[in-house]
């Protein structure tokens, strides 16, 4: 989309004076984006000194630098270090290093950083306040080489990504109240211990000189000068009534749906004040409204087709002294409430707007004058468009100077005096009523219109290469807007089929190497990414298992295990066995008890899920418990072994005798007079047999597997 602002940077601390009016903007993404301050002996004070500068982190910037001289364990580091913290590195052997930790700087948030030693103490201070101190073992080592702003003198791959500005080097420790006491002066040059000062404000060229003229530092190619603007804001105080800015009655400040009605607030204490009101209920209730409610919560409510409708943010929204963004917008039969980016509420509702017939007011009702707020209000804004929530966080650092299409009025209050105020296009024009004007921090006037940026467009799978049927999942969630318009995903799987949507899931019916195109769209401009998929033709496992046991004596417990099982594409597979006595199980690994006599097929099963699967089997032989044999006549007869693999002995039997070998079938296999007591039964079928055996002293009968 086209935008159309100026980027607002907050400052954390109420400003008194301000004279800046430049700084050097750096990028960490460009090789030459830095400042160069040459070498000097005095920028190295070994004894005590103090480094400060002002900076703005435009993004996340582990290890950028800020300024440095490092150099094999001598002179200094100033710079960014993890979540978004300050370290500042002291040179002695083995490097001395002072971290802020928890204390951390806010992205797109001006703040001041120091770092003193004062021959015993190092302490590390931002926006003039102390935030941790120890002490290095020895002063500081000199290095021999340059002063860099930006990024590191010998890590020159370590840069800041954002602004810095009046960059000072002192000869002495200052102290905490000297360095909150001018936070937003500009030195002279003249001052006692000072040493240097780069406050950028030079209007073009490839140099900067330090306050009084000397150290002059150079400028890389990539390093751009940027201008600095007062930024102002209201103060209402609800016990000076009525505190407020009255924009007199004008139905286009009662637009109809879509809408959009945002603020930027800093409350001083709770109460139900109003923060922009177009409200009447007499004639109504008609009207657009702003306001606090509950404990630092807040309302966003209209009056139309005889109602109010209303949601509510829920209590500790907002907080005490500190700034917040909210944004109401109606669209769509929907009410939505935003504060900071993210939506705290939204409700579904048909009615109208209602044009309202009171004036539309900032920090107290239009209607009823009580209810005044009590704290700073700035940049105001009513469009007639419900801004999307992709572009809400992006608002709210963001000053409107120029009139568009989609904006009704945008009240920025930088007349900074008298007692009246203007929208942009100033159509719109308020009057002041015990209100003050603040100082409230700086911004950049560089950039104004700027043309919609493509999206980038990243896509990501989570397996490469799979079987027909098999299911892959894309994924374009690294996809990103830099103007951070909200995104479409619209996915071409190479097959044929297509799907929409940021995640989404695709199975292929065919074997073969398929391009998969991510299309992502910001509405006017979009940009693709591919990757490729390979889908073949599933192959079947192999089973595989081994068994404690194949024969035994009731009751046969035996232990399975199908570990040694493999699928060749790596799928998951299930495992079902089938003991063949009627009994089943399934997992990797089975126990079972055998309480039947007899031969059973253990049969095992096992599948992936794409159609794939494979068989193996065993016998399991399970026998009566072996008894020994005995007549009146004959002691000791013994039939042995078993389980039996090819020969049957006979021990304990003397003279001829008659034996059958009988299947459980009844079917006789063999039957014969013989006095051989080692009988061959290799050609038998596995399975059980009942062996009979009888002369004119014994009729034994006895059971015996074959394997």
């Amino acid at each position: 989309m086209r935008h159309t602002y100026l980027l607002l940077l907050f400052c954390t601390i109420a400003i008194s004076a301000l004279g800046q009016n430049g700084a050097v903007k750096l990028n960490a993404s460009n090789t030459d984006s830095y400042v160069d301050a040459g070498y000097n002996d005095d920028y190295l004070t070994e004894g005590s000194y103090t480094y400060q500068a002002w900076i703005y982190l435009e993004a996340a910037n582990t290890n950028g630098y800020i300024m440095a001289t490092e150099d094999d364990q001598k002179g200094f580091s100033f710079r960014m270090s993890t979540n978004d913290a300050v370290e500042f590195v002291h040179g002695i052997p083995g490097w001395h290093t002072i971290n802020s930790g928890e204390v951390t700087v806010p992205l797109k948030t001006w703040t001041h950083v120091a770092a003193t030693y004062d021959g015993t103490d190092l302490v590390l201070l931002m926006n003039g306040d102390s935030v941790t101190s120890n002490q290095p073992a020895e002063p500081m080592i000199t290095s021999t080489q340059n002063l860099i702003i930006g990024e590191g003198a010998t890590w020159k791959e370590r840069r800041f990504t954002g602004i810095i500005d009046n960059v000072q080097i002192w000869s002495e420790a200052r102290s905490e109240t000297a360095i909150k006491e001018s936070l937003f002066e500009e030195p002279a040059g003249t001052e006692t211990g000072l040493i240097a000062a780069w406050l950028f404000n030079e209007v073009s060229g490839s140099t900067a000189s330090s306050a009084g003229g000397a150290y002059a530092a150079t400028l890389g190619n990539s390093v751009t000068r940027v201008s600095l603007k007062e930024d102002f804001s209201l103060v209402f105080d609800k016990s000076q009534t009525p505190s407020l800015v009255d924009f007199g009655v004008n139905a286009s400040l009662s637009p109809a749906a879509p809408f959009t009605i945002e603020a930027m607030v800093c409350p001083f204490e709770n109460n139900n004040g109003y923060i922009v009101s177009g409200e009447n209920g007499t004639d109504g209730p008609n009207g657009i409204t702003l306001r606090m409610a509950g404990t630092y919560g807040v309302d966003f409510y209209f009056g139309g087709s005889g109602n109010w409708n209303l949601i509510n943010s829920g209590d500790n929204a907002l907080d005490s002294g500190k700034w917040s963004h909210v944004v109401g917008t109606y669209a769509e039969d929907t009410l939505r409430l935003y504060i900071n980016g993210s939506e705290m509420a939204k409700a579904y509702n048909t009615n109208a707007v209602g044009v309202s017939t009171t004036a539309f007011t900032v920090g107290e009702g239009s209607e009823y004058r009580d209810r005044g707020f009590t704290g700073k209000i700035d940049n105001v804004r009513l469009w007639n468009t419900a801004i999307k929530s992709g572009e809400v966080l992006l608002l709210k650092d963001t000053i409107i100077e120029e009139a568009s299409d989609d904006l009704i009025a945008a009240w920025a209050f930088n007349e900074g005096a008298g007692n009246t105020t203007t929208d942009v296009a100033q159509v719109y024009t308020g009057t002041l009523s015990n209100v003050t004007w603040v100082q409230n921090g700086y911004y950049v006037t560089q950039s104004t219109d700027t043309e919609n940026q493509a999206p980038q467009a990243s896509a990501t799978v989570d397996i490469e290469d799979g079987v027909i049927g098999q299911t892959f999942t894309f994924d374009a969630s690294g996809s990103s807007d830099r103007d951070g318009d909200p995104l479409t995903y619209t996915w071409d799987f190479g097959d044929g089929n297509s799907e929409s949507g940021e995640s989404v899931s695709h199975a292929y019916d065919t074997e073969g190497e398929y391009e998969v195109v991510l299309m992502v769209s910001d509405g006017e401009a979009s940009s693709t990414a591919s990757l490729s998929v390979s889908v073949s033709v599933n192959q079947n496992p192999i089973a595989a298992f081994t068994s404690s046991a194949t024969s035994g004596f009731l009751v046969l417990t035996v232990d399975f295990d199908a570990s040694t099982t493999v699928d060749p594409e790596g799928h998951e597979l299930s495992y079902d066995w089938d003991f063949g006595d009627g009994n089943t199980g399934e997992g990797v690994q089975v126990t079972h008890s055998f309480e039947q006599v007899g031969t059973f097929d253990v049969v095992l099963t096992v599948s992936d899920s794409y159609g794939g699967s494979a068989t193996e089997s065993t016998t399991v032989g399970v026998l009566e418990e072996q008894v020994t044999l005995s007549t009146d006549s004959q002691v000791g007869l013994q039939v042995y072994p078993n389980p039996v693999n090819n020969f049957v002995k006979i021990e304990g039997l003397e003279g001829a005798f008659t034996y059958s070998i009988i299947g459980m079938d009844g079917r006789v296999y063999l039957s014969q007079d013989t006095q051989q007591t080692s009988l061959n039964i290799s050609h038998l079928p596995k399975g059980m047999y009942l062996i009979e055996i009888s002369n004119d002293k014994v009729n034994i009968s006895q059971k015996v597997l074959k394997q």
